[in-house]
């Protein structure tokens, strides 16, 4: 009877083993299946059914497959704008500009004369303009922005490394001021007196409104994210480390 009792108690031991064992695997592939998928969503953007528009879109000038959106948020009081870009470092023979997001609220071909007091000479803008973009091949990444009385330029040459970047403007009528980041980093700040307040049409995602072959940021750019608030620099930091598009 001992003896009977014995192997039945190795046989619950071993079927209690076997469950944990199995558990254990399930819990483990289910974890590797997740991540798996996760790493290729974000390798192989798809479209946003809800929406109808793409969480990721390749910019391509031969498709002119730009995305227009409402610039009516620039009117906000205060607000934040960010978008993700994949920066690709290839070789570019030429001057480039290219554009990731920008808006010109007159004729996007045609500038005018300025007397600029913030560089203290006379200078040719679009007027009530708004763009992020990059100059090549020197990598200049760029803010600026104008409300025809006088631009401001906000830019610095940086390294990037090829991948997902985040790329964020912040604006106060409160505060009275205007701040880049690139990722988790602060790129500048400028007066906000200087921000356009000349608004209609769209913002252009993928190019400048002209629609030039050259100003297109031929990769992959995310649907904007738009707050009516200005983030922190320490939220802006948390969703770039946690990669939330």
């Amino acid at each position: 009877l001992i003896f009977d009792w014995i192997i039945f108690i190795l046989k619950e031991l071993l079927t209690i083993s076997v469950k944990i064992n199995l558990l254990f695997l399930i819990s483990f592939a289910s974890l590797l299946f997740f991540f798996t998928v996760r790493t290729f969503k974000r390798k192989h953007p798809k479209k946003d059914k809800k929406e109808g528009l793409p969480f990721f879109v390749k910019i391509d000038s031969e498709k002119g497959n730009e995305i227009k959106i409402n610039s009516d948020f620039l009117k906000y009081e205060e607000g934040t704008f960010q978008i993700w870009v994949w920066i690709e470092n290839g070789s570019y023979p030429k001057r480039k500009y290219e554009y990731f997001a920008s808006h010109c609220g007159e004729d996007p071909t045609k500038k005018v004369l300025i007397s600029s007091k913030i560089i203290d000479a006379d200078r040719n803008i679009y007027p009530f303009a708004w763009a992020i973009g990059r100059i090549m091949p020197n990598s200049v990444y760029k803010l600026f922005y104008n409300n025809k009385i006088d631009q401001v330029d906000i830019e610095k040459e940086l390294a990037l490394t090829e991948g997902w970047h985040l790329f964020s403007v912040t604006w106060s009528g409160k505060s009275q001021e205007v701040i880049f980041y690139i990722d988790d980093n602060f790129i500048g700040k400028g007066p906000f007196e200087n921000w356009p307040d000349k608004l209609d049409g769209y913002i252009i995602i993928g190019t400048w409104p002209s629609r030039h072959k050259l100003h297109y940021f031929e990769s992959f750019l995310s649907k904007p994210r738009i707050f009516s608030k200005v983030l922190s620099s320490k939220l802006i930091a948390e969703y770039y480390s946690n990669k939330e598009f």
